[in-house]
């Protein structure tokens, strides 16, 4: 944000000259752009109407979820339900999963040795009625089934195909039930479970036959086994094994008969219906590269081979699956068994099969303090990795009651990314606190916290959700109780805690601070920062002075700095210095009292003295003109009015120029006061700063204009009118064009634009001169004639006429080394691009940080802009380098001070010789939008050309952002568009306090596009309006 020097005194002093370089403020826009990740292209979107985000493209292939019925986990929610209650869970679970984008799922019909489907070899399942055997009044599965194909969802049948009990207890067993009839199928394991005896050829028919129930009789998409086959080593199976066991070992006696079970089901299935598909969810590791060449490289996980009799590799190599969906329930970077490798193991086992590849997750250990758990993004990285093999088919999710539990929006992040709406902007990003610091101590009764997260999950404070940017900034208030404040962030299962102090204090700070000696009547502004709602008054010499709040410089004008939430305002009082005596007066310090809630407090604040009395009655009194700084020796900024600095008529004088002052009665000075300045007025009508004046009582000669001299200068760039004075004297200048009264702003000030630059006269007036000799004008490119008239006895002005109307872009003025006038018309441009002339301005720098938010501040922001549009114009539009003029490539100010620096900055410009000039700055103070400003007249049509370019790259870019439009600046003047010489605009690029706008302004893609508008606008500009 650009600040114009009209904060303190010190600064208004720095103010003492017309800068009015083209600025061109950088608007970041963003386009249309694609990010490489690893498994796939993330599509570009357009989200909350201002901010692009950059979405994760998941894959398009089996996306399910576990329903388990075991133990009534999650269908129906508990034994005894009515058919209608139970059909309206199976709705809201069927409603859920289709809300989610999941498009498959895996219902648990046979969790044990019973059913949720009418079977001939099966009773129905206890978790239905509380009774196993008994009627549940309708058809479950044929009721999922129905229920998900409307949905456009499928429904896998999942088997547990040994399983009878999860704790035996043959009483609880239907008679019709296979286990209670056959008792001698059964072995009951170390842990007590009830499981059949997979090395009975007999079961493994019955297995089949209730397989095949389903298959030729429910409209089922699939058949899933999970992983429960043989529960144990040490399975009591040593009957079969004497009966069956055909001389092998007992442990492939055992895969044997696990081995018939699936490639028999396989062949069976495809026989009565090739479209349903068939497959397995085994653990996740067949065996550890420890125990086989070709097992895994993980450290002794579990292993189906070894642990459970199942080849689950050798089922695939034979293609007796369709699908292979093994549990890979580890976190990636798991010590024991990493999920990135046991998922390439399987990718590779796949590979050159007809099976396909699913992947089942460990939803169920989201947020547990298991090694890679704790963070709810786990579920998403391990998604992101397996879309990089083109093996992986989908996955699958344990399970539904898990999905719903929704720990730390983990499963609402599943949801998103299967909808494609999972943000690349921040995903992945930890917890930071950028602000307020550990133990910090406030006055303010609110406090923001600000930071990064990732804003595809949860962000609470103290309880609460804070908005954040699509790459995760905050900026979130809290409101605070005297005392300490303790305030907890919690995000991804991380909770920070911040310890804030919150004191508060009646009496910030006060201004003046430097000792002010000032001549009798003059005006001081005193301001203090105080408590909302206190009572504030100061005392001078004795002089009670009362402060009323008041909006502090800057406020309503964009400037940035108000804080609308603080709890402190700016109070001000105005004092007047008694009369000037003829002796030196000294009035001691100034000091303000401020009192609330019972506290009071009192500051000190500048020394006051008021000067002698130094001009009698009868004397006239002239003042000289003086350089406004050790910087700017040039020119010296002047006024229309004293209670309106920024009218856009300002006139720059010349150093050495001479004029009489406005003098009261008595033939003393009469001083004008704004603030705690104090002005002179000149015979020319212009006001001036008393700091830029030397004050003294004589009459000098006037001024005689001998002749006017016409020359081309810097190889035909300017027009120069020579002025041959025998005195230097003050001058008035300006166009035809008519300004318009457009309101006031909220000081109460006037806002001045005009609607379009139409000129055709460019009128100079020289006062104290009592004699103009005529002009005569030869050829030239801006004007076509000349005239001078005698306005009254010691007032000469001459009019050019300009060449074509509106074809006015600027003078310069300054006394050559013969002490001569020197006038000189800027030329059009030759319209050779190599020829143009640009200067580019990165604003702040060094320790002058400008706007920030976050870790993101100004500074750094615009100069990385204006690099690139440097870069543009070079690269892209063939400017000459030697032709650009950067105020600054580093990260530093160029002068001692802020305000030298702006003086520096822009005599550097115009000493240049600029066409014109481009400020690159950035917004803040709450709003959003972007906007172009101008504050000389013939600076209007390159902003109106700017705005328009930005606007068009925002829709280009396929979002709205908010406009603001270009407008005059004569509010707040900003130092860098106030000089004469050339066309100059500031664009305000957005607010960077604002969590959207930041969003943008800080993406790769916005900066291009924006700075590809301002180049554009620039060559544009000077092509179409400055040949």
């Amino acid at each position: 944000m650009l600040r114009s020097l009209r904060k303190t005194g010190s600064e208004k002093i720095n103010m003492s000259f017309i800068i009015c370089n083209i600025f061109v403020c950088l608007t970041l826009l963003s386009g249309t752009a694609v990010l490489a990740s690893a498994g796939g292209l993330a599509k570009v979107l357009f989200s909350r109407g201002t901010v692009i985000e950059t979405f994760f493209k998941p894959d398009n292939g089996l996306h399910g979820v576990w329903v388990t019925t075991v133990a009534n986990k999650d269908f129906p929610s508990k034994k005894g339900l009515s058919a209608e209650e139970q059909k309206k869970e199976a709705d809201k679970i069927l409603d859920k999963v289709k809300d989610m984008s999941l498009n498959t799922i895996f219902l648990q019909v046979r969790p044990g040795s019973d059913a949720l489907y009418k079977s001939s070899i099966y009773p129905w399942s206890a978790v239905l009625t509380g009774e196993q055997g008994k009627d549940p009044g309708y058809d479950p599965l044929l009721y999922f089934i129905d229920g998900a194909h409307k949905r456009g969802l499928k429904l896998f049948a999942w088997i547990n195909p040994y399983r009878v009990q999860t704790k035996a207890n043959l009483d609880e067993l239907a008679e019709t039930n296979p286990a209670k009839i056959n008792q001698a199928w059964t072995v009951t394991t170390s842990d007590g479970q009830l499981y059949y005896d997979p090395g009975i050829p007999d079961v493994r028919k019955m297995i089949e036959d209730g397989i095949m129930e389903i298959v030729n009789n429910y409209n089922v998409d699939g058949i899933v086994f999970d992983d429960y086959f043989y529960p144990e080593k040490n399975f009591s199976d040593s009957n079969s094994y004497k009966q069956y066991g055909g001389g092998k070992s007992i442990e492939d006696f055992r895969r044997d008969n696990v081995n018939k079970l699936v490639s028999e089901v396989h062949s069976k299935i495809k026989s009565a219906n090739p479209k349903i598909e068939f497959g397995i969810s085994p653990v996740g590791v067949w065996a550890n590269k420890s125990q086989s060449v070709l097992g895994c490289s993980t450290k002794g996980a579990f292993s189906s081979y070894y642990d459970q009799y199942a080849d689950t590799r050798l089922w695939v190599k034979r293609n007796w699956v369709d699908f292979i969906c093994p549990q890979i329930y580890w976190s990636i970077g798991d010590k024991r068994a990493d999920y990135s490798t046991v998922l390439n193991w399987w990718s590779n086992t796949v590979k050159g099969t007809d099976v396909k590849l699913y992947v089942a997750h460990a939803v169920y250990k989201q947020g547990s303090n298991e090694e890679g758990w704790r963070s709810p993004d786990q579920i998403i990285l391990q998604l992101r990795e397996a879309i990089k093999y083109p093996e992986y088919k989908g996955s699958v999710f344990f399970d539904y009651a898990d999905l719903l539990k929704n720990v730390d929006g983990g499963a609402d992040a599943i949801a998103k990314y299967y909808k494609g709406k999972l943000s690349a902007n921040s995903f992945g990003r930890t917890l930071e606190i950028s602000s307020p610091k550990e133990n910090t101590m406030t006055n303010e009764s609110k406090i923001n916290i600000v930071g990064y997260s990732d804003a595809n999950y949860p962000l609470l404070i103290n309880g609460v959700p804070a908005d954040r940017s699509p790459d995760g900034y905050f900026c979130h208030t809290v409101n605070l109780s005297s005392g300490t404040n303790e305030i907890k962030i919690c995000h991804k299962g991380v909770t920070k805690t911040l310890y804030v102090l919150c004191k508060a204090e009646v009496l910030r700070s006060v201004q003046p601070q430097n000792d002010i000696t000032a001549d009798g009547g003059s005006q001081i502004n005193i301001t203090a920062t105080a408590h909302v709602n206190a009572t504030v008054y100061a005392t001078v010499h004795g002089t009670r002075v009362d402060m009323t709040p008041v909006d502090a410089p800057g406020y309503g004008d964009d400037s940035g700095d108000e804080n609308p939430d603080s709890d402190y305002v700016t109070y001000m009082g105005t004092y007047t210095l008694p009369d000037a005596t003829t002796e030196a007066q000294d009035l001691g310090k100034i000091s303000v009292t401020a009192l609330w809630g019972g506290l009071e407090k009192t500051l000190e604040g500048a020394h006051v003295k008021v000067n002698a009395l130094s001009f009698k009655t009868g004397q006239s009194c002239i003042a000289t003109i003086k350089p406004s700084s050790a910087v700017n020796k040039q020119y010296v900024e002047t006024f229309i009015y004293a209670d309106n600095l920024y009218r856009p008529v300002a006139c720059p004088q010349l150093p050495g120029s001479w004029d009489y002052v406005e003098t009261n009665s008595d033939g003393t000075p009469k001083k004008y006061f704004c603030g705690s300045m104090t002005y002179y007025r000149l015979s020319c009508g212009l006001m001036l700063y008393s700091g830029n004046l030397t004050l003294e009582a004589k009459t000098p000669a006037p001024n005689r204009i001998k002749k006017v001299v016409q020359s081309s200068a810097d190889n035909g760039r300017y027009t120069e009118f020579t002025f041959d004075f025998t005195s230097k004297v003050t001058y008035n200048a300006t166009t035809d064009v008519v300004w318009k009264n457009s309101g006031y702003n909220t000081s109460g000030k006037r806002n001045y634009a005009i609607d379009s630059f139409n000129a055709n006269y460019y009128t100079i007036y020289f006062f104290n001169t009592t004699y103009a000799a005529n002009i005569n004008v030869k050829d030239n490119p801006i004007v076509s004639s000349a005239s001078v008239e005698k306005v009254n006895d010691t007032t000469y002005k001459y009019t050019f006429k300009l060449k074509r109307t509106g074809k006015f872009f600027g003078t310069n003025v300054y006394y050559n080394d013969q002490g001569k006038f020197v006038l000189d018309f800027k030329n059009p441009w030759d319209g050779n691009i190599k020829n143009l002339k640009v200067s580019i301005d990165a604003g702040h720098g060094g320790v002058d940080y400008g706007a920030a938010a976050g870790n993101v501040n100004e500074k750094t922001l615009n100069l990385d802009y204006a690099l690139t549009v440097r870069d543009l114009l070079i690269n892209k539009y063939g400017l000459d380098p030697s032709n650009i003029y950067m105020t600054r490539t580093t990260d530093t100010l160029i002068a001692p001070t802020k305000s030298q620096d702006l003086q520096k900055r822009t005599l550097n410009m115009i000493n240049f010789g600029s066409d014109l000039s481009i400020c690159i700055h950035q917004n803040d103070g709450g709003g959003e939008g972007f906007e172009t400003y101008y504050f000389q007249p013939y600076s209007q049509e390159l902003a109106a050309c700017v705005q328009s370019h930005l606007a068009q790259a925002y829709r280009n870019c396929g979002f709205a952002h908010k406009d603001r439009g270009y407008k005059s600046c004569t509010q707040t003047a900003y130092y860098s568009c106030r000089q004469t010489q050339f066309p100059s605009v500031l664009v305000e690029c957005g607010f960077i306090d604002n969590a959207n706008d930041r969003g943008f302004l800080t993406s790769k893609s916005g900066k291009d596009a924006i700075t590809q508008a301002l180049a554009k606008s620039i060559v544009e500009y000077a092509n179409t309006y400055m040949r």
